[in-house]
């Protein structure tokens, strides 16, 4: 009985040997993503996959694409169509699953997917760019990746070669990758130096808003907290039969205390500085990332960053926190989106800690202070002391 099971054993592993069922080892050796702008919203894919098949031949692909796909057509290297389907992984995740057909005698077989999606752009401070960020990810080895895009005259891609006008005043864009790459097609035209104009008029208004709001509120620091000098009495020379008549006095306009000027002087420049060092750390953070343009990322830092530093420099205590805030977010930035969405989180919470324990500090501060004024050894002459201390002299 043990030898005919054995034998058994041995039979099956022959036939699996010699003609059973192996799993296929799958490369694309080339892969070409084309893009055109079919309008204002929607880009137009072209995805030509050649596939190389080792062992058993495969029979199926997909491909996992970033959104539902329209106008979708599968072929083969003749234009014969393809079965195909479609099916939703998450939601923005499609997959479309398609049969292949045979491969010839190399084990070399194509497929092509035509659909359009919405279009998806990202802002850099040299101007907008095609995105496809599921279009390079691949779960088996890839060999070549060229980028096509179809543009119009004056648009030409860093690191792209342009060949000449077609129908249509479109040219098409190549650019060739050892691998899979990310899919990023600037589309700003050549020389186009807009967004980094406007940055430097966004961060000149802020200088400009920022002088505006200190002398407003230096103006009401001078009506609310300020002191006017005493006149210098005024001396008439005598002069032999002529008395000059008294001088009309003039109101003197009032002048910063001493302690307030040295905080504006001191806390000035820290806000300012705060904020141009954080919010161009964040549009810098966000280049490539931001789905509007970075002239508003810009701006919406620095605004920001004006009202934390505003909070700060108009506070009658000290608080740094109301600036590590803004610093923790442009921090974050420079390491992406996780990085920003961490200083978003960190930023307010260092703030609360740091104001906190800043008044904390204060208020025991003040609190030793006044008691150290009335308690401690130095009464004064004549007066009561705390604890039957000495009078002056004792």
């Amino acid at each position: 009985m043990r030898n005919g099971w054995f034998r058994a054993a041995l039979l099956a592993a022959a036939v699996t040997a010699l003609g059973g069922p192996a799993w296929a080892y799958v490369t694309v050796p080339s892969y070409t993503v084309g893009l055109r702008a079919f309008d204002h919203d929607t880009l137009e894919y072209d995805l030509a996959i050649e596939y190389q098949l080792t062992g058993e031949r495969e029979h199926e692909g997909f491909k996992v694409i970033g959104g539902q796909p329209e106008n979708l057509t599968v072929t083969g290297r003749y234009g014969e169509s393809l079965v195909h389907e479609v099916e939703q992984l998450d939601a923005d995740r499609w997959q479309v699953n398609f049969t292949l057909p045979t491969a010839d005698p190399t084990g070399r077989t194509f497929a092509r997917l035509h659909f359009r999606l919405p279009t998806s752009t990202r802002y850099t401070w040299e101007g907008p760019e095609w995105v496809a960020p599921w279009a390079h990810v691949w779960r088996v080895p890839v060999g070549e990746m060229t980028v096509e895009a179809r543009l119009p005259r004056g648009v030409t891609p860093e690191g792209f070669r342009c060949g000449a006008a077609e129908a249509g005043g479109l040219r098409v864009c190549r650019v060739v990758h050892r691998g899979p790459e990310p899919v990023r097609v600037p589309v700003a035209r050549a020389g186009e130096l807009l967004p980094l104009s406007l940055g430097a008029g966004v961060v000149a208004a802020f200088l400009a808003l920022w002088s505006s709001m200190l002398r407003a509120y230096v103006l009401r620091l001078r009506r609310t907290r300020g002191v006017i000098a005493a006149p210098a009495p005024v001396f008439a020379a005598p002069q032999s039969g002529y008395r000059a008549p008294p001088e009309i006095p003039v109101q003197a306009a009032p002048s910063l205390q001493a302690d307030d000027l040295a905080r504006l002087k001191r806390r000035v420049p820290l806000a300012v500085g705060a904020a141009l060092l954080s919010a161009p750390a964040v549009s810098w953070g966000l280049s490539g990332l931001s789905p509007v343009p970075m002239p508003a990322v810009l701006v919406t830092a620095l605004v920001l960053a004006t009202l934390t530093g505003s909070v700060f420099v108009a506070r009658s205590k000290e608080a740094l926190g109301w600036l590590v805030g803004p610093l923790v977010v442009g921090l974050g930035a420079c390491f992406g989106e996780l990085g920003l969405a961490i200083g978003c989180v960190a930023g307010p919470a260092v703030t609360v800690v740091l104001v906190a324990s800043a008044e904390g500090r204060l208020k025991g501060s003040g609190d030793g202070a006044s008691s150290g004024s009335s308690c401690g050894g130095g009464s004064s002459c004549g007066g009561s002391s705390c604890g039957g201390g000495s009078s002056c002299g004792g």
